[in-house]
């Protein structure tokens, strides 16, 4: 269903990203594998209890660094995205989840079987978060604006080269003003390829009351003429706004 690949490409930058690798040098790009499960009226408080007694701790014990759930605020409803690290595509060979992590058949039965009552569907892709448009987020954070953008035949470069450009110094110096808590910009490979996520943090749902935070940075002017030069490269096809569930969110010490 193409409306919920659409939101699956924003919420796969539900609230992991933050969380990224902090050395001297740190690697050009970060992959995450997400899933996006649409769940039934009336299961989503049995999808949290399984994951958070089951799934979460699975996957610290199986040495997941880093693990995070989201929940989609608008629009279709219940609706989570569950990011994991993925140094290697090799790690989605591995024994199943549950299984890694030493649980009797009986047990994992009863978990999936809970899990899959809720679900009405799934959508698993692959993102990578290019590090260098990563504006650090300010921990404690649980709000998330992200833009879904498609690059116009033949632009992705001319896209990419515009965000680096106008964007991302916005973003660096609107987090200087206290106006966001963080920023960030990823691309979506297996599964749904070929698109640009953008994302901006805010401490709160009250934080989005202030206004438009790129554009009160930037100007009114500055900003007419970023959108129409976005324009010529690329266009915003949807956007969304996720909530970090933080009992069910981790993220290991680097």
């Amino acid at each position: 269903m193409i409306t919920v690949r659409r939101l699956a490409a924003l919420a796969a930058l539900a609230v992991v990203m933050p969380c990224l690798v902090s050395a001297a040098e740190p690697p050009a790009t970060t992959r995450y594998a997400v899933s996006m499960n649409r769940i039934k009226p009336g299961s989503a408080d049995a999808w949290r209890k399984v994951y958070k007694e089951t799934y979460v701790p699975a996957l610290k014990k199986t040495g997941v660094p880093s693990f995070s759930v989201g929940e989609v605020i608008f629009g279709g409803r219940p609706m989570f995205v569950h990011v994991r690290s993925l140094a290697k595509f090799a790690e989605l060979e591995a024994a199943p989840l549950l299984q890694q992590a030493g649980l009797t058949q009986k047990q994992i039965d009863a978990a999936n079987a809970i899990r899959n009552a809720a679900l009405v569907s799934e959508d698993r892709f692959v993102v990578t978060v290019q590090n260098e448009f990563v504006v650090a987020t300010t921990p404690g954070t649980s709000i998330r604006v992200a833009q879904y953008i498609r690059p116009n035949p033949g632009q992705a470069d001319a896209l990419r080269a515009l965000l680096k450009s106008d964007l991302l110094p916005a973003w660096q110096q609107a987090k200087q003003a206290g106006r966001i808590a963080g920023a960030g910009l990823a691309t979506t490979g297996q599964g749904r390829p070929g698109l640009i996520v953008t994302w901006v943090d805010y401490a709160n749902l009250a934080a989005l009351d202030a206004g438009n935070a790129i554009q009160q940075t930037m100007g009114a002017a500055p900003y007419a003429l970023f959108q129409a030069k976005l324009a010529q490269v690329g266009h915003v096809e949807d956007s969304m706004v996720t909530r970090r569930e933080a009992d069910l969110s981790y993220a290991n010490a680097n």
